[in-house]
């Protein structure tokens, strides 16, 4: 069997995808002070990127190469759907809150 490596990966991301919408889902507003505020949609932009330019250079790097001898195509496959999960989850993660998350803090519980 020489795609375990590719299920393994595609299950690490499924696994992701699911743990930021479970997180998305029960998401609590905490206070941020001022100077730190902007910092997580900044990182969020230059984690989201590095992840495009890994996945761009482990293609491009695989095609140059031949790498089918070592990774098959369904194990590069699961490596980038690995990486999209994790900047699905990261965009998830540090994404602030929403209006309706908010106001759902904000309502006294009955």
């Amino acid at each position: 069997m020489t795609g375990w490596a590719g299920v393994v990966m595609f299950a690490l991301g499924a696994w992701l995808i699911g743990s930021a919408l479970m997180r998305r889902r029960r998401q609590r507003v905490a206070p941020v002070r001022a100077e730190l505020a902007g910092f997580g949609a900044m990182m969020r932009s230059l984690i989201i990127g590095a992840l495009v330019l890994v996945g761009i250079k482990v293609t491009l790097m695989y095609l140059a190469f031949g790498g089918d001898g070592l990774f098959s195509g369904f194990n590069l496959a699961g490596l980038e759907f690995l990486l999209a999960s994790y900047g699905v989850w990261v965009f998830v993660t540090l994404a602030p809150a929403s209006p309706a998350t908010r106001a759902r803090e904000i309502e006294p519980a009955a």
